[in-house]
């Protein structure tokens, strides 16, 4: 559930906005970091859906 969240971080105009604001790429690097971790956790980040 998370990495289908962490999508919105550079998927949504408003989510991308809010977040650069706090900080120059946090919105990529955010959504990086939740995929590494679905991914360290067996899950694929390309095909994961809501259930």
């Amino acid at each position: 559930m998370q990495m289908l969240i962490g999508r919105t971080y550079v998927e949504d105009p408003g989510f991308r906005k809010n977040h650069k604001a706090l900080a120059p790429g946090l919105e990529q690097w955010m959504h990086e970091v939740i995929d590494a971790n679905a991914r360290r956790h067996g899950v694929d980040p390309a095909t994961a859906t809501w259930a």
